[in-house]
């Protein structure tokens, strides 16, 4: 057609079910709202199914960082080859396929480095320190061209860079935190949408033995534990003691079948500033 097409009705589509990561291939602010009022509404505690969506874009530096300016959320990660001749569209389903292939493996971990599959370099895609920093803060993704042509990933950037309020914020700078959620989320779904909980009675801590299909909120505080030492171990958690001695497990005052839990969970960083200080002199002669 002669416009792109109306996305909310597909986006509309997906439903609860889970879908991790997205390629967008459009551009346009209509197709990008969309994308933002899906990706909201997928992160509310009734449906809890957060998504990546990845959109490409080749461009020069200055229109990108002009365009960053013009969006500001958490679900949509640009994947930038400035001058590159690889459609914009290819470059997103690219990194979507490889992204996905990653996080899959090793949930959280960062994609820096990994080579972009089957896309071409740019000939304006030779940025400087100063740039990239830019590009960052701006709420951008970057690139690096390789020797051979190809092109790998600087870092994985969402373009939420301010509050609902309008206050900076940097809680979604980087895309990574997104896998971390994805996988607490369904981490904790199968836990306790599971045995020996999806046939349990409630009763409270202190009491009589009861029978085998008692849960009470010590049993849930357990299970929470045993979830936040997996997540420690993978790497997706950090500060162990701190989250488990702030685990909070009670039965709701106002419903004795329902039992609350918090979780305060501490996400683990990527490494992105290795910063090293090098002392020398010369000797003084004897």
């Amino acid at each position: 057609g002669a416009t792109n097409p109306v996305l909310d009705t597909a986006l509309g589509s997906l439903g609860d079910t889970w879908y991790t990561d997205g390629t967008c291939p459009y551009l346009d602010a209509i197709s990008l709202t969309a994308i933002k009022t899906s990706g909201d509404a997928r992160i509310d505690p009734g449906v809890k199914r957060p998504i990546t969506w990845f959109v490409g874009y080749t461009d020069t530096l200055a229109n990108y960082i002009t365009k960053l300016g013009t969006l500001n959320c958490e679900w949509i990660t640009p994947v930038p080859i400035h001058g590159s001749s690889t459609p914009a569209f290819e470059i997103a389903a690219a990194e979507t396929g490889d992204f996905a292939s990653l996080q899959q493996a090793t949930p959280g971990r960062p994609a820096k480095t990994r080579t972009i599959p089957g896309v071409l370099a740019g000939l304006t895609n030779i940025l400087t320190y100063t740039d990239r920093d830019t590009v960052v803060k701006a709420g951008g993704s970057h690139t690096r061209n390789q020797e051979d042509g190809t092109v790998t990933i600087g870092d994985l950037v969402t373009t939420r860079t301010k509050t609902d309020g309008g206050a900076d914020t940097t809680d979604w700078r980087f895309t990574i935190i997104i896998p971390n959620l994805q996988f607490k989320i369904y981490a904790l779904e199968n836990t306790f949408l599971a045995s020996p909980f999806d046939q349990a009675i409630v009763l409270a801590d202190g009491g009589g033995a009861g029978p085998t299909y008692t849960v009470r909120p010590s049993t849930v505080k357990t299970y929470a534990i045993a979830l936040v030492d997996d997540w420690v171990a993978r790497g997706l958690s950090t500060d162990r003691d701190t989250i488990v001695e702030g685990i909070i497990a009670v039965i709701d005052g106002a419903n004795p079948g329902r039992i609350n839990l918090l979780i305060p969970d501490v996400p683990s960083a990527g490494l992105r500033i290795l910063a090293v200080k090098l002392e020398w002199n010369f000797a003084i002669a004897a």
